[in-house]
């Protein structure tokens, strides 16, 4: 048996179009603008492709975040939450190498 997915709060829904708003905002820069992440994002990221690559997870983030806040259920993205999790720890490091590091272990020829 299935269980009916509860509604959304009237909170819940404000924070996650917020959310949605900000990652498509992300989006955009990080796909049209990757090789200006320095002065239009929050941290540069080398190479551009790199950024276009983070573009598209914020994309795909938003589309799937602004669309289940439309509806008004959470419950049909909860299998999506490790996948992007796991995702985004998966490529950080290849992304930015020494962003994970803490102390002095890891030590990268620049």
């Amino acid at each position: 048996m299935t269980k009916a997915t509860s509604p959304m709060t009237i909170f819940t829904k404000i924070v996650c179009w917020f959310v949605a708003v900000n990652a498509l905002a992300g989006a955009i820069l990080l796909l049209f603008w990757p090789a200006h992440t320095d002065t239009l994002f929050f941290w540069e990221i080398r190479p551009p492709l790199n950024a276009a690559l983070f573009g598209a997870l914020y994309l795909g983030g938003a589309v799937v975040v602004g669309y289940l806040t439309y509806k008004g259920q959470w419950e049909p993205a909860r299998f999506l939450v490790p996948v992007l999790v796991s995702t985004v720890f998966t490529w950080l490091p290849l992304a930015s190498p020494g962003l994970l590091c803490i102390g002095s272990r890891c030590r990268y020829n620049r």
